[in-house]
């Protein structure tokens, strides 16, 4: 039942005088101050409440970075804490550029998507339709469909062979000479591994099928055509006075030599306002090519897979999608809430403590509708 419902059926009842006046007082402390995040506020009430506990946050060292949200496409707060760079003393802003890590999945999920609306891919295409070369044989049988949806076993690639050769890993088919070889887990059929690689080599079929660098392509078919005027991907060398660098505690975190269509570009909180723009109003992909990405297909831990999304819900069932991004350091998220029109964008460079919870504190406290 809707709170608000419960609510109004025990405040009618309620009376000092009631004999039941200490069980009612009880259920109103356990549905609000019990779970006090679940008891969704007006607009104004959650912006304000968030803006403190960011502060709070702050002030703790657990959280530096931005929170923006918006409704309806329209900008309605954003709350800017912390240092971008701590040797140069410069502070974050809205225009600072924050590693995405994960969350460049959306950008991957979406080239593969746009592909495939062109009639270009099937889904249920394998790996050796578009990389007859692939090394492993058996793993050029898995499908697309499969590499988007973590289902598809072929392992990840952070590990002792990662951090030996990570800085000579710059393209997709650099990490397939490196893991290609490797025959896939034997696994129940449907099993969901979360799989970097799996992006890798869907890279590397956009490459193959586009003729394009992979960051080429995001940058024509999705920064440019969502107007992400400052966003980057993938290079290696990238620095910057407006780019973020990640802290573990005290400790600089550089992100260089992990950059790929698994993760690893750089955007502001606007950029990422303009993509999930420009992704609802059907910009990247026709309105059924876009429903058929952001919709779940396989049941993960915290919600569902999709093409490069994930598909959630919020513990009183109100659902969005989007994805989010961890590394040592770095920690985003992009939430979108489509009955509500809430977009909900985090991007911080402080450690790794607890991803997302600065999304996830005022994506509870939000109207649902």
């Amino acid at each position: 039942m809707n709170k608000d419902l419960i609510f109004k059926k025990l405040l009618a009842n309620f009376t000092p005088l009631t004999e039941n006046y200490f069980m009612i007082f009880f259920l109103l402390f356990t549905l609000c101050m019990g779970n006090v995040t679940y008891c969704r506020i007006s607009e104004n009430e959650a912006l304000e409440k968030t803006r403190l506990y960011i502060e709070q946050l702050t002030k703790d060292n657990k959280f530096s970075g931005v929170l923006l949200v918006a409704k309806q496409g329209k900008q309605i707060f954003n709350h800017v804490v912390g240092i971008a760079n701590r040797e140069k003393n410069i502070h974050n802003k809205l225009s600072t550029q924050f590693n995405l890590a994960s969350m460049g999945k959306m950008f991957t999920g979406i080239a593969i998507t746009q592909l495939a609306q062109q009639g270009k891919l099937k889904f249920e295409d394998t790996i050796a339709n578009y990389l007859p070369d692939y090394p492993n044989k058996i793993a050029a049988q898995k499908t697309i469909y499969q590499l988007l949806t973590h289902t598809s076993q072929l392992g990840d690639i952070f590990g002792p062979e990662f951090e030996k050769q990570q800085d000579l890993l710059k393209t997709p088919n650099d990490y397939i000479k490196c893991y290609g070889n490797r025959d896939p887990e034997f696994l129940p059929e449907g099993s969901v591994i979360y799989s970097n690689y799996s992006y890798i080599v869907l890279g590397a079929i956009v490459e193959k099928i586009s003729g394009l660098n992979f960051d080429d392509y995001v940058h024509k078919y999705i920064f440019h055509a969502a107007e992400m005027k400052d966003s980057t991907v993938y290079n290696h060398e990238y620095t910057s006075n407006e780019c973020a660098i990640g802290y573990d505690e005290t400790k600089a975190v550089h992100f260089t030599g992990i950059g790929s269509p698994a993760g690893g570009s750089y955007a502001t909180a606007n950029d990422i306002l303009q993509f999930a723009q420009a992704l609802m109003t059907y910009k990247l992909l026709n309105k059924e090519y876009t429903q058929l990405a952001t919709t779940g297909k396989v049941k993960a831990v915290d919600g569902s897979y999709g093409y490069g999304f994930m598909d959630c819900a919020d513990e009183d069932g109100v659902r969005w999608f989007g994805h989010s991004g961890g590394c040592i350091g770095m920690n985003t998220e992009l939430r979108i809430y489509p009955k509500s029109g809430y977009i909900i964008i985090m991007l911080s460079n402080s450690n790794r403590w607890r991803p997302s919870i600065v999304s996830e504190y005022v994506g509870k406290l939000l109207p649902a509708e």
